[in-house]
């Protein structure tokens, strides 16, 4: 061609809008639609190309005032070629070609299908405000739009959004008051009771007395008090070790065998823990609803004093099961129909039920469990005696 050709400097021979002459003084070639400065367009573009593979035809962009060299410079609307520009314009790992074919924004780094993320995420947003990067929840499979799904170590940026609105432990107690109230917002038994202003979903019972911590809430009971709560809102095992009456027998214990947990004096005998129970509580309790009297001193010494264990009235039952303890709660004694003289016990331990057999016991404190039938009427007693 001839550059000094006034005709055809006019002229626009590749149809990019841009003239001949101006291409070739803008070291541009004249011949390739692709190739020229868009400040330069002073004619329609003629050329049926879209130069940046940003699916918008260079003309059209020109009309939208987008720039037809720059892939991600374009209105979605106008789109009507294919995107082969590879382009991921908000940086959210997913091309654009993909977001604008599954309906998602290609310029919102917050809008995407996370099954369409295939390049590094580089938004560096925090789109669920969970304070985890979108970037670290792609690598940790959690999801970046769950602002309760999250690899907590893994919290680089401050909560925000949505996530400060969350319950995300489902205590009741959104994320910013757990905040707020120095608890664990991941931590369904970390929470402060007024602060709650949602109903309870986590399922837990924090204090393990069997009584969800949602029916706790409702009933007026302290979730945290293993101590405090409606035993007709059991609905869980009771895991707490607690005795709440302090009658040697655990809430737990009460429990299954139909017993009042919260009364010092309704228990089974069988259930007492010999080792820990209260000498005092537990007797006073039992030699008050007991017609026997047990005397509790035992002096095995030969002189017909007090030398074996007395329990006055034991001739009147019809049936008596009586057995001793030591302080470890190992058996020393047990027999039935105690009134005979040759089932007393003379503080000698008995067979198999002890290391020795038929040695004296050594002195100190040992616990009775005494079950007899009086009148037709069964009772059990418990307590304590004395070998001097």
């Amino acid at each position: 061609y001839d550059v000094d050709n006034v005709i055809w400097a006019a002229g626009d021979c590749d149809g990019d809008g841009v003239l001949n002459g101006v291409e070739v003084s803008g070291n541009t070639d004249p011949f390739d639609s692709c190739d020229y400065d868009y400040v330069q367009i002073t004619e329609p573009i003629t050329a049926v190309k879209d130069c940046d593979g940003d699916g918008v035809l260079d003309a059209q962009e020109v009309v939208d005032g987008t720039r037809p060299l720059e892939p991600c410079s374009y209105e979605v609307a106008s789109i009507t070629e294919a995107i082969v520009s590879g382009e991921d314009c908000d940086e959210d790992g997913a091309l654009d070609a993909t977001e604008v074919a599954n309906g998602t924004d290609s310029f919102d780094a917050c809008s995407y299908n996370v099954a369409d993320v295939t390049e590094p995420v580089t938004s560096g947003e925090d789109c669920d405000g969970d304070g985890v990067l979108d970037a670290t929840e792609i690598v940790d499979n959690t999801d970046p739009f769950d602002p309760c799904d999250l690899v907590v170590e893994n919290v680089t940026e401050e909560n925000s959004g949505i996530w400060l609105t969350e319950d995300c432990d489902g205590d009741g107690v959104i994320n910013q008051d757990e905040l707020d109230g120095d608890t664990d917002p991941y931590s369904e038994c970390s929470y402060l009771v007024e602060a709650i202003t949602r109903p309870i979903t986590s399922g837990a019972d924090c204090d393990e007395d069997g009584v969800l911590d949602a029916a706790e809430v409702v009933d007026a009971t302290v979730p945290f008090d293993s101590c405090s709560y409606n035993e007709v809102s059991i609905t869980e095992p009771i895991t707490s070790d607690v005795d709440c009456d302090g009658d040697a027998v655990s809430n737990a214990v009460e429990y299954l065998d139909g017993t009042d947990p919260f009364d010092e004096c309704d228990f089974e005998s069988e259930s007492v823990d010999l080792v820990n129970f209260s000498i005092e509580r537990t007797t006073n309790c039992l030699e008050s609803s007991n017609p026997l009297k047990v005397y509790n001193t035992i002096n095995p010494n030969g002189d017909n004093l007090n030398d074996f264990l007395v329990i006055e009235g034991i001739e009147d039952t019809s049936y008596n099961h009586i057995e001793i303890f030591n302080r470890w709660g190992t058996k020393v004694f047990d027999t039935e129909d105690y009134q005979e003289e040759a089932n007393r016990f003379y503080g000698i331990s008995e067979g198999s039920l002890t290391i020795s057999d038929s040695e004296y016991l050594p002195a100190g404190t040992y616990y009775y469990i005494l079950k007899y039938t009086l009148d037709g009427v069964e009772y059990d007693q418990i307590g304590y005696l004395y070998i001097n």
